[in-house]
């Protein structure tokens, strides 16, 4: 097959799909959306078919730069048996110790299918809208992607970011790629007046056109931000092009060469040039935000974007790593608020996940964190909201501080609806879900991309009102942002449950043990974190129809 023009049946299971650029479409000619690492090994386990691909052999590939966990692999091996709805793992198959193969047939292509190697042809499989989709940005002619078909539907009033394209990364510095670009969408939406979609979102995007009008309609938003970074010795080459993507054209380009030990003031110059081009009411706080230096450390400032990058894997081993970094950045700088707020974020993920080994510790950790950075800076709405997760999750939660402070970050960032879903969490675990319901579906209703966890909350609210086909559909609507997500995941089974959807609660409890989670009641109960007596009760009975014990 030529992957970089033709396309390939391929039969998986019962199901024939069409395999075109290293994306797979289904027989109506609809894409089977997942994360772009899922699909590389996707494209990975078809150019091996019949063969055992082993767990280091995928490493090699598809984390190039990075040691990635046996986590990191099986939430994409899951994912591709879940868009693949291949309940009973015979497509994908495991094998202990070894790795992992596909069962696949080339209907129309007798000799072994073949695949260029992913590290030589990235660009072409458009597995990622790093490669072709920034190229073609940065080399195409500009009146020629002009003359692109103008879109016809309006587009969402949203900015979305794509990770930045490192061309020639040296190995240790790959992180700026994601780093910079999640730096980005995090000031951008700390600004008001500012939409932006989630990361998640916009960084797991995967087309097979790489014309910026249709990566906008794809994403349904208006602005479209891409960059790229050429590694030099001392400097680095930073450019950034804003587009306007319902006409397809330049509203902004800039280039920075960054001293690698100076990306503090190349993230200051591309924030207000941003907001300049996209004519950005910009209020007295926004101007203290763009203006005001967090910290003076350029190093200290590097260690919160590598931290960023780690615990965006929603791993354990991430969620280590992360606080390794956001440490050292603290270290380099112990008055960056920030660097302690990000800290504190790190331990409430970890307790709401059951990583901490040692809880009674991690929790003096995690206030003393949030605290110092409140104490630094009282206005950092990032440090109310993680001390306001941190009392909801501990072991003697305190859910009027919790609520007290997620206030508080609300009335901080008032355009960011984080702090407004946690809050509506607060309520569920207060015995108030009808007073959540309300107060997420006003969310949903106005946001312009809600994160998946927003659908995790609104599914979690409708259980305890015992609305379960609407929790179910919005549970889907999480796992269909977030395949692998534990937390929804483990809602679904219990809805399944609830339900008397033996079938369906058995697939999905087999997904989240293969994740690597223990499948047992009393574990998940605990990671649920009801302290409600009905609440337990009612969890449980889900859980035990689901035929856990």
């Amino acid at each position: 097959m030529n992957v970089d023009g033709n396309s390939q049946s391929v039969k998986l299971g019962d199901s024939v799909y069409t395999l075109a650029r290293g994306e797979l479409f289904d027989s109506d000619g609809q894409l089977l959306a997942m994360r772009a690492k899922s699909a590389s090994l996707l494209v990975l386990l078809l150019r091996e078919h019949g063969n055992i691909v082993s767990k280091d052999e995928i490493a090699r590939e598809i984390w190039p730069d990075v040691i990635a966990s046996d986590e990191s692999i099986s939430q994409c091996v899951s994912e591709i048996r879940r868009v693949l709805k291949d309940r009973k793992h015979v497509i994908v198959k495991t094998y202990p110790k070894r790795g992992y193969s596909i069962n696949a047939e080339f209907p129309t292509v007798r000799r072994r299918f073949e695949i260029t190697p992913l590290h030589l042809k990235v660009a072409a499989l458009v597995l990622v809208v790093i490669g072709a989709v920034i190229g073609y940005r940065f080399i195409t002619p500009v009146e020629d992607r002009e003359t692109t078909l103008k879109s016809e539907a309006p587009l969402r009033d949203l900015v979305a970011v794509l990770p930045f394209h490192s061309l020639n990364s040296a190995g240790d510095d790959g992180y700026l790629g994601i780093g910079l670009a999640e730096d980005l969408i995090i000031h951008l939406t700390e600004l008001s007046g500012v939409s932006v979609m989630p990361s998640p979102r916009s960084f797991a995007l995967s087309v097979d056109d790489s014309a910026p009008i249709n990566v906008a309609k794809s994403l349904d938003a208006r602005y479209l931000v891409y960059g790229r970074i050429h590694h030099g010795k001392n400097v680095l080459q930073v450019s950034v092009e804003l587009i306007d993507g319902l006409k397809g054209t330049h509203v902004w380009a800039g280039k920075y060469d960054v001293a690698r030990d100076d990306l503090l003031t190349y993230q200051k110059a591309v924030l207000g040039n941003l907001t300049t081009a996209m004519s950005v009411a910009i209020s007295e706080r926004d101007e203290r935000l763009l203006t005001l230096a967090e910290t003076s450390s350029k190093h200290a400032f590097a260690e919160i974007l590598r931290g960023r990058v780690a615990a965006n894997e929603f791993t354990n081993q991430g969620n280590l790593l992360a606080e390794k970094h956001f440490r050292k950045a603290v270290k380099l700088d112990p008055n960056y608020a920030r660097a302690y707020a990000e800290l504190a974020a790190v331990y409430a993920i970890r307790f709401e996940n059951g990583w901490s080994v040692l809880k009674e510790a991690d929790e003096e950790k995690a206030m003393y964190f949030a605290h110092k950075a409140i104490e630094l800076d009282t206005e950092l709405w990032l440090a109310h909201y993680a001390i306001g997760r941190i009392y909801a999750v501990i072991s003697s939660s305190n859910l009027d501080a919790a609520e007290r402070h997620l206030r508080t970050a609300m009335s901080l960032q008032p355009d960011n609806d984080d702090a407004r879903v946690f809050l509506a969490v607060v309520k569920i675990l207060n015995g108030h879900s009808d007073e959540a319901l309300a107060i997420i579906d006003s969310v949903l209703a106005t946001h312009p991309a809600p994160a998946f966890w927003y659908f995790l909350a609104q599914g979690n609210a409708l259980i305890h009102l015992e609305r379960h086909e609407e929790a179910a559909a919005a549970f889907e609507k999480c796992l269909n942002q977030m395949p692998t997500s534990p937390y929804c995941l483990r809602f679904q089974i219990v809805n399944f449950g609830l339900m008397g959807q033996r079938d369906n609660a058995e697939w999905a409890a087999e997904e989240y043990e293969m994740l690597g989670h223990e499948l047992s009641i009393e574990t998940i109960l605990e990671l649920l974190l009801n302290a409600r007596p009905d609440h337990i009760e009612r969890l449980r009975r889900g859980l035990s129809a689901a035929g856990l014990e």
